[in-house]
């Protein structure tokens, strides 16, 4: 039966799913996940991962997956 079967969609994060705070050492970043409304939050140092997510006008998806996974784990 299809209607028993439940497909969970991935979601692309966006930029609208991080909170930075500008610390000592790097950046606070808060990711909330848009479909479960979970927060995790971690200092991040790397600078090349910051400045190609908050400094870009547009950042590409790869990016932002790759700072939701160093926000998370």
């Amino acid at each position: 039966m299809l209607e028993d079967i439940y497909v969970m969609k991935t979601i692309k994060p966006t930029l609208e799913d991080f909170k930075f705070r500008k610390k000592q050492e790097g950046y606070h970043v808060t990711y909330t996940s848009p479909v479960t409304l979970k927060s995790w939050s971690n200092v991040i140092k790397n600078k090349h991962l910051i400045k190609d997510t908050i400094e870009s006008r547009k950042p590409m998806t790869h990016r932002l997956e790759d700072l939701k996974r160093t926000v998370k784990f």
